[in-house]
C-alpha cells in the first residue's frame, strides 16, 4: 500500500488520517477542527535547457555572454557482487546535466546534454507545512501551514468546523512566458531563465464560493482570464465536471452521499460523444451481430458498472476511433509527438464531423469522414472483443475484461492482488483502471457533536503478505464502500472496537 493510517495523540495534538511510511505527520487527515485532502496539481515546474560547453571537459558552459563554471558532483554507486561504478555529474546554474551522450531521441526521458531545471532540487519545508497543518485550528492556521510548502504543487482543499472551506493550487511555481517549457530552451540566454516565482497570493485559490463548494480531480485550475502561465499537463476535464455536476445539484448532503459521489462511474466521455457515434452509423449496412452489439450500447445509460458489456464495447470503439483519427497525421512526423488530449478529441467529434482530421492519408481517392472512422472503428471493436471473448452472448463484462490489478509497489510477484472484478475508469471519478486507481477515500463530517470520519485504502494496515490484515480492505474498497474510522478522543480512550495493543518501550 501507497498509505499507512494512522493517528497521532500528543499534547496538544490529535490528527487521524493516511500517512506516508516513516513520516512523522499525518499527509491527507483531519484533527478536531479541520479536515483537509490532496490531489496532484499538474502544474509545469520542470524544464530543460541547451548548455553550450566550452569543451569536453564540461568544466565552462557559455551563458549571459561569459564563460561560467560547472560544478563537478562525483556519485558512487556501489554494486552488490561488483565493482562500484563512478559517475561524474556536472551542474550548471539551471541544474544538473542528466546525459553527457549527444543523441536525443524523442521518446526518451532526458535530454542529452541538456540541464534538468526542477522545482525538487530547490530545498524546501513540506515536513514543515504538514506538522503545521496538522495542528491547525482553522482557515489562517491553514494558510499559514501552506507558506511553508513549496513541492510539487499540489491542490489542498480545506473544510473547518465553524464552516469555512477552501482550495488553494498550492506550490512554488516559476514565473516564465505562456508557452515556454513546451520546448527545450536556450541555456545561454538569461531571457529564457526562469523570472523569479508567482507571488503565492496569486497562486489559485477559492474560499467560502457561491456555489457552495470547492473540488479539484487534478484538471486545470484556472480560466483563460488567469494572468500566469502554469503549464498544459492536467487531467481531462471530465472527472472535475461530474463532481461539480454532482455536488451543485445536491441538497442536504449526507456522509452517505459523499461516499457514493467518490464511487460514481457515469462516463462522461461516452455521454458527449456516444449519440453523435450512434448518429453517424445510422446510414452503414450493419450484419445482424454488430446490430446486436450496437443495441447493447443504445440502451446503456453511460454508466461504467463492472457487469455491464456496454462499457467494453464503448471502451474499444472508443480507443479505435481514436487512434484510427490520430495516428496517419501523427506518424507522418514522428511517431513520438504526443497525441491530442480526450478533449480535444470530444470538441472535434460533436463539431467538425467533416474536418480534414478524419481523412486517412493512407488511402487513396477517399476523403473519409467521421462516420466511416466510426464504423471502421466499431467493426475492429466487434472483431477484437469476439476473438478475445467469445460471442456477445458469452459474458462481457466491463470488470472481467478490464479488471485492476494492485501490484506489490516493489513490483513483487505474488504479492499483489489481480484481477478484480472493478467499476471505474480513468477520467471518470472512481477512476480505477487497470494499474490505477484512488488510493484513499475519506469523508469528514465536522459538527459541534465532534468529528465523524469514513475512509478506506486498497490494501491493509500489515506489511506482511501472511497476515489477515495484509489485503483485508481490498475487497470492499472494490465494492465501494467505506469504514466509520475510531477517532479516540485521547490516547488512553477505551473503546470495544478496540482489539489489540501494541505498546513499545525504548530502553532507560
Amino acid at each position: 500500500s501507497i498509505w499507512y493510517e494512522m493517528q497521532l495523540v500528543m499534547p496538544g495534538l490529535n490528527v487521524y488520517g493516511v500517512t506516508l511510511p516513516g513520516t512523522p505527520s499525518v499527509i491527507v487527515g483531519f484533527n478536531q477542527s479541520i479536515a483537509w485532502g490532496v490531489t496532484n496539481a499538474g502544474s509545469d515546474v520542470f524544464d530543460w535547457y541547451n548548455i553550450r560547453f566550452r569543451d569536453d571537459s564540461f568544466a565552462e558552459y557559455w551563458h549571459d555572454g561569459q564563460w561560467k563554471k560547472t560544478q563537478a558532483r562525483i556519485e558512487k554507486i556501489k554494486v552488490r557482487g561488483g565493482e562500484t561504478v563512478i559517475d561524474t555529474v556536472f551542474y550548471t546554474h539551471h541544474g544538473p546535466v542528466v546525459e553527457t551522450g549527444s543523441e536525443l531521441s524523442a521518446s526518451s526521458a532526458t535530454v542529452p546534454g541538456a540541464a534538468m531545471r526542477w522545482i525538487a532540487h530547490d530545498p524546501s519545508r513540506e515536513l514543515q507545512a504538514f506538522m503545521a497543518l496538522n495542528r491547525a485550528q482553522n482557515y489562517d492556521d491553514y494558510l499559514a501551514a501552506l507558506s511553508h510548502y513549496n513541492a510539487p504543487a499540489q491542490n489542498i482543499a480545506f473544510a473547518d468546523i465553524s464552516g469555512d472551506i477552501a482550495i488553494w493550487h498550492n506550490g512554488t511555481l516559476p514565473l516564465r512566458a505562456p508557452g515556454q517549457a513546451l520546448f527545450v530552451a536556450d541555456g545561454t540566454d538569461p531571457l529564457h531563465d526562469w523570472q523569479g516565482w508567482l507571488p503565492k497570493a496569486h497562486n489559485p485559490h477559492s474560499k467560502n464560493p457561491e456555489r457552495g463548494f470547492v473540488s479539484s480531480a487534478n484538471q486545470h485550475p484556472t480560466d483563460e482570464n488567469y494572468p500566469y502561465y502554469l503549464g498544459w499537463d492536467y487531467a481531462s476535464f471530465t472527472r472535475g465536471a461530474r463532481i461539480n455536476e454532482r455536488l451543485a445539484a445536491m441538497q442536504a448532503i449526507t456522509p452517505q452521499d459523499m461516499i457514493d459521489l467518490q464511487n460514481d462511474v457515469l462516463n462522461l466521455t461516452a455521454r458527449a460523444t456516444l449519440p453523435v457515434l450512434l448518429d453517424q452509423l445510422e446510414a452503414q449496412n450493419l450484419t445482424g451481430d454488430e446490430q446486436k452489439i450496437l443495441n447493447v450500447v443504445k440502451a446503456w445509460n453511460f454508466e461504467n458498472k463492472a457487469m455491464q458489456a456496454a462499457p467494453l464495447i464503448f471502451d474499444r470503439w472508443w480507443r479505435n476511433l481514436y487512434r484510427l483519427i490520430w495516428a496517419d497525421e501523427i506518424e507522418r512526423d514522428s511517431g513520438n509527438l504526443q497525441w491530442p488530449r480526450r478533449d480535444v478529441t470530444i470538441e472535434l467529434i460533436r463539431s467538425q464531423p467533416q474536418h480534414a482530421f478524419f481523412d486517412l492519408k493512407n488511402t487513396e481517392n477517399k476523403n473519409e469522414s467521421l462516420a466511416d472512422l466510426a464504423f471502421q472503428a466499431f467493426r475492429q471493436a466487434k472483431e477484437e472483443l469476439e476473438n478475445e471473448l467469445g460471442p456477445l452472448d458469452k459474458p462481457w463484462a466491463w470488470g472481467k475484461a478490464r479488471g485492476t490489478d494492485i501490484n506489490h509497489l516493489a513490483q513483487i510477484p505474488g504479492l499483489g492482488r489481480t484481477g478484480l472484478f472493478t467499476s471505474g475508469d480513468a477520467g471518470i471519478v472512481n477512476a480505477t483502471s487497470k494499474y490505477f486507481g484512488p488510493s484513499w477515500r475519506m469523508v469528514v463530517e465536522l459538527g459541534p457533536a465532534g468529528v465523524q470520519a469514513w475512509g478506506i485504502y486498497p490494501g491493509g494496515q500489515s506489511g506482511h503478505p501472511g497476515s489477515y490484515f495484509y489485503d483485508n480492505m481490498v475487497d470492499d474498497w472494490v465494492a465501494g464502500r467505506a469504514y466509520e474510522l475510531l477517532f479516540l478522543q485521547s490516547a488512553t480512550e477505551k473503546n470495544d472496537k478496540i482489539i489489540g495493543k501494541t505498546i513499545l518501550g525504548g530502553r532507560k
